[in-house]
């Protein structure tokens, strides 16, 4: 008697297991693909390797931030800007052609 508890309960241990292991995956895959991208464009930016686009880009940091996490997307391109504050779940995702050109502008 004891040895059929033993072996329902290592049943229901694993099934529990098995179960959290496939919904966390799940969720974490939801969560990822759900991430929005946030071009700079969008936002102001000018890619003409001239005009500072630091309040742009932060701009769209920003709002990648507020909803969680997301993606922030240079298109083709040069854009200058000075310093910016990264958050988490945020990425910077340059495209082909994207350059991102540091300014010592403190502005």
């Amino acid at each position: 008697m004891y040895k059929m508890q033993s072996i329902k309960s290592l049943f229901f241990s694993l099934c529990t297991i098995a179960f959290l292991l496939l919904f966390s995956s799940e969720s974490w895959g939801q969560n990822a693909a759900a991430k929005r991208a946030y071009n700079i464009l969008d936002y102001g930016a000018v890619p003409d390797g001239k005009t500072l686009n630091k309040k742009a880009i932060q701009t769209a940091i920003d709002a990648a931030s507020k909803n969680s996490g997301g993606k922030v997307v240079f298109s083709k391109g040069c854009f200058l800007t000075g310093s910016i504050e990264m958050k988490s779940d945020v990425e910077i995702y340059l495209e082909e052609g994207a350059i991102l050109l540091g300014s010592s502008d403190p502005r």
